[in-house]
């Protein structure tokens, strides 16, 4: 079963400007591997201060053993003690490397397990001015809602965006997303007729780019500094479909 793990560490400037995110053409098992560059909410008309030194990476792979063995190899040795999440993929929007074509498109609100939302893709040239005005009335609305447990905006040179959220269900997702500012948001960036399953972006972001949901299923590590990860910030997951290792 295909897994989707998010690799997070304050690992210095230096790490910025020397990436060491894997190659799928030299990891075994990995299909797709995109580095990060963590950056703030600005909620302004321009994009966040980046924390140039909190780097890491997002990546598919084939199953989670797949993970593992990259960890515990001298490739990996440099993320085997930084803060990551595995999920698997169950909602997604979109088309990236590695996601299952097969994915489910269709929204569930009925789980109340905790649950990943990320966006990830290259903004469409031309259209950052448009797309800071909404974004900016969606970051207002993202902190005052009180059922999102973290959330970080990402980026990898030279366009490449990326949110990740933490939420504590996928209701509390849905809500989010189908109110208010992000709403709007959605209506400007989805075309009548929009197909969810083709590889050929938004109004925003170009192909591929992606709005996916993923269920955690394990955890280790931490992350302090600024916009620190909170503790035991996914509580109890379910023992019957996770387990959870908190380093």
């Amino acid at each position: 079963m295909t897994t989707c793990s998010i690799h997070t560490a304050d690992n210095g400037l230096w790490r910025f400007f020397r990436s060491q995110h894997p190659d799928p053409s030299e990891t075994p098992g990995l299909l797709s591997s995109q580095r990060l560059t963590a950056a703030g909410f600005s909620g302004r008309m321009y994009p966040g201060a980046p924390q140039l030194s909190r780097n890491g990476f997002i990546a598919f792979w084939e199953d989670d053993a797949a993970v593992s063995a990259f960890l515990d190899s001298a490739a990996g040795e440099s993320w085997c003690d930084a803060w990551h999440v595995r999920t698997t993929p169950t909602r997604a929007v979109g088309r990236w490397p590695g996601l299952p074509t097969d994915i489910d498109r269709d929204v569930k609100t009925t789980s109340d397990h905790p649950v990943i939302g990320v966006s990830l893709g290259p903004l469409r040239l031309g259209r950052g001015f448009t797309f800071n005005k909404l974004n900016t009335r969606v970051e207002a609305q993202l902190r005052e809602f009180t059922r999102v447990l973290w959330a970080s905006a990402f980026f990898a040179p030279p366009r490449t965006l990326c949110t990740v959220t933490f939420w504590e269900s996928a209701a509390a997702l849905h809500s989010f997303a189908r109110s208010g500012a992000h709403a709007e948001a959605m209506k400007a960036s989805l075309d009548p007729g929009f197909d969810p399953s083709l590889p050929n972006g938004t109004n925003f972001f170009a192909p591929d780019s992606v709005f996916m949901s993923l269920n955690p299923y394990a955890v280790s590590g931490s992350l302090s500094g600024k916009n620190p990860l909170p503790a035991g910030v996914f509580g109890a997951l379910d023992s019957a479909e996770a387990k959870v290792k908190n380093g």
